[in-house]
C-alpha cells in the first residue's frame, strides 16, 4: 500500500464497508445491515465493498474483492459503475490495494 500512496498521503481513512449476516433457519428473515457511516460518506449501499478516504487531497476509492472482476460478478459493482455513479477517484482489488 506504501509503495501506491508513495510519501504524498500523510494519512488515510480506511472504512469497512457492509458484511450480510446468514442464518440457517427457514422461518426468519434477515434485514440487511448497512454501515451507517461508510453509505453516508459514500454513499453505497451494496456488500463487500471497502473504501478509503485520503485526508489531505479528499479523494476517495473503493476497494473491492478480487472476484469482482470476473464477468459473473459484474452485476454487484462493475468498476465502471463506481466511477461514473459515486465519484470515487479509483477502484482497486484488494490485492492491488495490499
Amino acid at each position: 500500500m506504501k509503495s501506491r500512496l508513495g510519501d504524498v498521503t500523510d494519512s488515510i481513512v480506511l472504512m469497512k464497508g457492509s458484511v450480510p449476516t446468514y442464518q440457517y433457519d427457514s422461518d426468519t428473515y434477515n434485514f440487511p445491515k448497512y454501515e451507517m457511516n461508510f453509505t453516508y460518506l459514500f454513499g453505497l449501499n451494496k456488500f463487500h465493498v471497502d473504501g478509503y478516504l485520503e485526508l489531505d487531497t479528499g479523494i476517495t476509492y473503493f476497494i473491492i474483492p478480487d472476484e469482482f472482476t470476473k464477468d459473473y460478478y459484474h452485476h454487484l459493482l462493475s468498476k465502471q459503475e463506481a466511477l461514473e455513479n459515486y465519484g470515487v477517484s479509483d477502484v482497486l482489488t484488494k490485492s492491488e490495494f495490499l
